[in-house]
This record gives C-alpha cells, sequence and structure tokens, in this order.
C-alpha cells in the first residue's frame, strides 16, 4: 500500500523493504497475511515459517495516574502516516456533530502531542520539533484546527504515556480505537481487552486474525468510510465491559 509511506520517499522505503526480505536469511512472519505478502509481493518464495502471536499478560495494572473525568474514548495512534490521521479526523467531526456523540476523545501514542494546533509547541524537544515540522504532521495539525477547533475541550492530545499511566487511560475508556490503512495488527486491543475494555478497529485480515487468535470481541469498520467509523463510534458508547478475559493458551 504505497498510501501507508512517505509520498515523496514511497519507491525508496518500498524497494528497500523487499530487499531486506530478498537478501535476509530467513523470514519470520506472525500473521498468515503478512507471510503472504512477503512470499507474492516481495517474492520470497523460500525459507520463510509464520511463527505464532504471543502476547504478554499485564501484571500488574495500579497507577498513580488518574483518567479523564468525563467519559471518553482512547484513540492509540503513533505519527507514522499508515495511521490513516486524516480519515479519522474526518470521523471524530461527524461524531461530535452528525452522530451526536458525548464521550471526549484521548489521543495517545508516540509524537501524537505534534497533532494538536491548540497548545504551546515551543517546549517541544528537538526531536518531537523535527516531528511537528514534517509536511504530513502540518497537514494532520491544519485538518484538526480546521474540523475540530470548535471541540478543542473535547480532545486532549495526550502524547506518550508511561506504561502504568497508559494502562491506567485505557482503562478508564468506554472503548479504544485502532485505525489504520494495513499493518501488521496491534496488541493494544489486547491489552485492552486484559483490562477489560472494548476495542474498535479498522478492518483488515491481520486484525481479523487477531480477533480469531486471542478470541477478543472486535467491532470493525471501513477504513476508508469515515461515516462508518463514527456511526460504530456512537454504537460503541454502551458496548459492554469485557470481564473475566484471560489470554488464551495456544
Amino acid at each position: 500500500l504505497p498510501q501507508a509511506f512517505w509520498m515523496h520517499r514511497t519507491s525508496e522505503y518500498i524497494s528497500c523493504t523487499f530487499r531486506q526480505i530478498r537478501d535476509a536469511d530467513h523470514v519470520f512472519c506472525t500473521t498468515p497475511n503478512t507471510l503472504l505478502d512477503v512470499q507474492e509481493y516481495a517474492g520470497r518464495s523460500h525459507s520463510t515459517s509464520l511463527i505464532p502471536m504471543c502476547s504478554n499478560k499485564i501484571e500488574n495494572s495500579d497507577s498513580t495516574g488518574r483518567p479523564p473525568c468525563h467519559p471518553y474514548a482512547v484513540w492509540v495512534t503513533n505519527s507514522t502516516r499508515h495511521k490513516n490521521h486524516l480519515m479519522m479526523i474526518d470521523a471524530i467531526e461527524d461524531y461530535f456533530t452528525v452522530q451526536e456523540g458525548v464521550l471526549n476523545i484521548v489521543v495517545t501514542g508516540i509524537f501524537s502531542q505534534c497533532f494538536s494546533p491548540f497548545g504551546d509547541h515551543c517546549s517541544l524537544s528537538e526531536e518531537e520539533k523535527s516531528v511537528y515540522y514534517h509536511p504530513y504532521i502540518s497537514k494532520i495539525r491544519h485538518k484538526v484546527h480546521e474540523k475540530l477547533a470548535q471541540f478543542a475541550d473535547r480532545i486532549l492530545f495526550a502524547g506518550e504515556v508511561g506504561d502504568q499511566d497508559y494502562f491506567s487511560l485505557v482503562s478508564g475508556a468506554k472503548y479504544l480505537i485502532h485505525n489504520v490503512i494495513a499493518d501488521n495488527g496491534t496488541y493494544s486491543v489486547i491489552e485492552a481487552a486484559q483490562l477489560g475494555t472494548p476495542s474498535i478497529s479498522s478492518d483488515y485480515p491481520q486484525m481479523r486474525y487477531i480477533e480469531n487468535r486471542f478470541e477478543i470481541p472486535l467491532s470493525f469498520f471501513n477504513p476508508y468510510d469515515y461515516r462508518e467509523a463514527s456511526m460504530l463510534m456512537k454504537k460503541s458508547e454502551s458496548a459492554p465491559r469485557i470481564f473475566g478475559y484471560k489470554l488464551p493458551r495456544h
């Protein structure tokens, strides 16, 4: 998917990825569709293996941090382009307006604070500034301002938080949002299930595999349809908590 890469370096990234796959002594994959991509797109027909995808049990989710008081959903993301930010911004606007959604949105993940046009960017580190001023991140920020400025008090860009505060944030959410064009799947929905929080996810094969392998009740939306996403966000306001979830023994 070329749209998952930075536009001005798409060919370079794809060529480099394919070259690494072809030159490796052996290629291990954790989902069947990624293995299929390795074989059919990268042309690797030998020395490939599908290995079990496993997840650690959350042993201690105690936190000194306090989640936001107002009921909220948590969008777990990062700054890379395949995370489909622009579509989700449209979905959030539609959720607030057309769907009349009642939840606030907390955005967390590395460099996600750079999406906010509402705060003071002068205190950012040099590494954060290099992300903040990237053309694609600037485009996200512009769209947040265009679509969500009137809802500035309902969306919090929390950035990256520590493990225990992350567990507290996810545990306190009504549901978790995972939105990408495509990737190898995410552990965030597995962690959320252990913390009792349901998840909604963009629909692609790797997440269907995770849903089945880890026996998690996920709800899916089309990653290209912001209205479908916003309607599911509204519907999920009343999604039941997950009680007694245990990692399956594979």
